[in-house]
């Protein structure tokens, strides 16, 4: 009913050598599963694979693994089969941020779908018209004047963006992190968004391994480190990660979106923590034998994502346009946009959940692929 019409389906029972054949040809390969047959357990050849057709054009999922990524991974076929063209995203960088080498399964998976570039406004270079959505991840150097009025006039063209931002620069090797002046606070805060100068520790979270010297040995073991989130707690009703079932954060600050409804803005909570968790501010040590008591896990749910969409009011109204005065920059073109279409702003605080170095399972990804 959805598809009014425009969708087929059929269930195909692979059953037989000819069963067999077809699915195997279509590009499914079994998979073997265990059943309770007669009270018995039983390993059975199974094809849990589907094909997508579109006109001339195919799309095979061999095997579905995962039925929290089902809807995500037919979706994204789909709009593959059917774009005609082929949109553009874009990496922020000249702030420090991660290279594309260092995302490359971030970067495999969304070039199945857009064509990904990287942008560079710290010279003043505008974003390009046709970068459909850009990604700010994990700066690291404080952003220029300039710079925040190309990624301020971008949005208020219409452009996505989505800020993935390290409050805290942690180092477990180590055991320290410092607060990073990124510059880009007030901007933020123009447009609703807060990000906190703290780390929140989880209760939820996952392990970390640790080497200690017993008897003249090094011996390795795991403990649970509660400033790497295993976020669960996440929006139900949000398509963005509805379907998701554990993110993994590492070092995430929390965030704010007290002051949305001031700016004629919409705003939904898209991950928060778990009903046991806390903050640390300040003062930032780690010690992972570090013993935790139940007051450092007093508070429940605190927001690490968000998603802003509305008609956002640029940071530069009523200002004068910066302009850079060092070699090679460019200089603004043209009137100051005050106002932006309807578009959308996500902030999470954690540039790194969606790094090869410190992907967790395929919800990372998922999360990542889905702003």
């Amino acid at each position: 009913a959805y598809s009014k019409g425009n969708l087929q389906f059929e269930f195909i029972d692979p059953s037989g050598e000819k069963g067999d054949q077809e699915a195997q040809q279509q590009g499914i390969q079994p998979v073997q599963v265990q059943v309770i047959d007669n009270e018995q357990l039983q390993v059975k050849k199974a094809y849990m694979g589907i094909v997508l057709m579109y006109e001339d054009k195919k799309e095979v999922i061999p095997v579905i693994q995962n039925t929290s990524t089902l809807e995500y991974d037919m979706s994204s076929t789909i709009k593959r089969l059917t774009r005609t063209s082929q949109k553009k995203i874009a990496f922020l960088t000249g702030q420090g941020e991660p290279s594309l080498q260092e995302l490359q399964r971030a970067q495999q998976l969304l070039g199945k779908q857009y064509e990904v570039q990287s942008a560079d406004v710290s010279k003043g270079q505008p974003i390009g018209s046709d970068v459909a959505a850009l990604i700010v991840m994990a700066p690291k150097t404080e952003f220029s004047e300039p710079a925040k009025y190309q990624l301020d006039q971008y949005i208020m063209r219409g452009g996505k963006v989505a800020f993935l931002l390290n409050k805290v620069d942690a180092d477990l090797q180590q055991r320290f992190g410092r607060t990073l002046e990124l510059k880009l606070e007030d901007m933020l805060e123009n447009y609703g968004l807060r990000i906190n100068p703290d780390l929140v520790r989880d209760a939820q979270c996952a392990p970390i391994n640790i080497v200690q010297q017993q008897a003249g040995f090094s011996i390795q073991s795991q403990v649970q480190f509660p400033y790497i989130p295993v976020a669960s707690d996440v929006n139900k009703e949000n398509a963005i990660v509805k379907n998701l079932q554990g993110i993994v954060m590492f070092f995430v600050s929390s965030i704010d979106t007290t002051n949305l409804a001031s700016k004629g803005l919409k705003g939904e909570i898209l991950i928060r923590s778990s009903k046991q968790s806390g903050r640390q501010t300040q003062v930032f040590y780690f010690d992972p034998m570090a013993q935790y008591t139940r007051e450092m896990f007093s508070e429940q749910h605190i927001p690490l994502a968000a998603v802003v969409s509305g008609q956002f009011k640029s940071f530069y109204a009523n200002k004068p346009v910066p302009h850079d005065t060092s070699a090679g920059a460019i200089a603004p073109a043209g009137n100051t946009l005050t106002q932006s279409p309807d578009t959308r702003v996500i902030l999470v605080g954690d540039g790194d959940f969606a790094k090869d170095q410190f992907l967790g399972g395929r919800d990372n990804l998922t999360f990542f692929a889905n702003m």
